[in-house]
């Protein structure tokens, strides 16, 4: 009887395990995201859930009216039951399954097989809380993990330093910021298109990210590119140090410091510390571009004896689908919109010319630039259209969408947001000014998470629904705006069915 608990344990378990893994990882093993987003997130009460912690309670009254041994396998077998009806509606949440993740589950594996080998001789009944505590065993197992990961980490890091010693002549670029680094960093490698050169792939931002793909793109390199572009993200201070610590670059590019991520850094001061780390290591001879309106302007300028090139559109338009703007006294082009755009390109263009690139040249080739997968995307289905920013999720990015809203001509405007994360006490003063702002745009608002829609209800004037399906009313001529972590494949299929 012990062997039937003890592999009911096991499988009623894994449910809870997946989801902590995949959460664990969504937060790149970091405890400090993990604390932020088990409050935010509620993704402690997810996998716990009432109905787990039901049928554990009900185990524990049947123990009175019945053996301890028949409430437990009773217990197990339904939370077997409702892992399986988890699994059927698709509800469950899987990992990515790295290196890393197969060993920490490995560990967990362990950690709970000791944990009801325990409890099988000492109180089986125990055994029905295995579910209930996999964060804990989960949490266990990467701390016990930590040492191991420190270790090959420290190689990657010094791997990555010496591939960058090899370059010799590459011009490297580095770029950063709150916002809109990754769409500079493709629209730079654009501008850069007829020379050799390499970048940072879509979204790998971390330093253990970067210094991987770096490590793995050298092995195959044959030849020294002209140019390297390579994209800092940050979390805590240190981190865009420590690339440029191994990378060195020759140009720095800051396109916006705001908000995002921080509840991590503590306060508007310390995140800036982190973000200018980008300049404070450039030698005199090397240059530092950021945007001249930006209110941070002068304190980034102060943090760098590089050469500092402060670029500010002078003047600038947008439509729908389409934003002119000058600098320099030069005008340009993009078949993008949305001035934001405009601002990330003018800083890709301070860039390029840096790298030699005649102003005819990137003239020709702006008109030509496109945004990167899953940021400010317009599709039109039919009539209708949507428009996909589902990489983006910050105060800044909705705030840019929503204005950008504003000027487009549909009858009707919807926004599906998933909400902002990580604004620790800044959470519900962030989602009261988009549901004030988007109150003068949009006619409802989607939000599939229960709490942001307690936040945003008060401050929005239409209606606030859980599935766009639920909207009172949907246009012919609607626009639909997907602003993070949104289903957006199954929006357009919903609106296609509408056609």
């Amino acid at each position: 009887m012990n062997s039937v608990i003890f592999a009911l344990s096991i499988t009623a378990s894994i449910n809870p395990i997946l989801t902590y893994l995949a959460f664990f990882q969504q937060k790149e093993w970091r405890f400090d995201r993990i604390k932020v987003g088990m409050y935010e997130q509620g993704i402690l009460r997810t996998s716990v859930s009432v109905a787990r912690c039901t049928i554990v309670l009900l185990c524990l009254i049947f123990i009175i009216f019945s053996t301890a041994l028949t409430a437990t396998i009773l217990a197990l077998i339904a939370l077997n039951i409702l892992n399986i009806l988890q699994i059927i509606q698709t509800k469950q949440r899987l990992p990515t399954w790295t290196q890393k993740t197969k060993l920490l589950t490995l560990v967990v594996l362990v950690i709970s097989s000791a944990y009801i080998y325990i409890a099988l001789y000492t109180a089986p009944f125990l055994a029905v809380l295995t579910p209930l505590v996999q964060i804990c065993f989960v949490a266990v197992a990467l701390i016990l993990l930590t040492p191991l990961d420190i270790y090959l980490k420290q190689k990657i890091f010094t791997k990555a330093k010496q591939n960058r010693n090899r370059l010799q002549n590459t011009t490297i670029i580095a770029i950063t910021g709150s916002v809109g680094k990754t769409t500079c960093k493709h629209m730079l490698a654009q501008l850069l298109q007829n020379k050799n050169i390499a970048y940072t792939p879509a979204f790998v931002n971390s330093e253990l990210g970067v210094c991987n793909w770096f490590n793995s793109f050298m092995q195959t390199c044959n030849t020294e590119p002209d140019v390297l572009i390579v994209e800092m993200g940050a979390y805590k201070q240190g981190e865009i140090a420590l690339l440029c610590t191994i990378f060195q670059p020759n140009i720095s590019i800051i396109t916006y410091i705001g908000t995002q991520h921080i509840a991590l850094f503590g306060s508007k001061e310390q995140l800036l510390e982190a973000k200018t780390e980008i300049v404070k290591q450039l030698p005199s001879t090397a240059h530092a571009i950021f945007p001249a309106e930006h209110s941070f302007s002068h304190q980034i300028a102060e943090r760098t004896k590089a050469i500092t090139h402060a670029v500010a559109l002078e003047k600038s338009s947008t439509t729908s689908l389409q934003t002119t703007f000058s600098i320099n006294n030069t005008e340009y082009v993009i078949n993008i919109a949305g001035i934001h755009n405009a601002l990330n390109c003018a800083l890709a263009i301070e860039a390029a010319l840096l790298c030699s690139v005649s102003t005819a040249e990137l003239q020709s080739i702006v008109p030509t630039l496109t945004l990167p997968e899953s940021t400010f995307i317009v599709t039109n289905i039919g009539t209708k259209t949507i428009v996909d920013d589902s990489h983006n999720s910050s105060p800044e990015s909705t705030k840019a969408i929503i204005e950008w809203a504003k000027n487009c001509s549909a009858s009707q405007k919807i926004l599906c947001m998933s909400g902002i994360i990580e604004q620790g006490s800044n959470q519900e003063a962030a989602h009261a000014t988009i549901a004030k702002d988007a109150s003068t745009v949009f006619e409802y608002i989607v939000c599939s998470d229960a709490k942001i829609r307690e936040m945003l209800s008060p401050h929005f004037s239409g209606a606030i629904v859980n599935k766009l399906e639920n909207c009172p009313s949907i246009a012919p001529d609607c626009l639909v705006v997907c602003e993070g972590r949104v289903p957006v494949k199954r929006i357009q299929q919903y609106l296609e069915s509408t056609l």
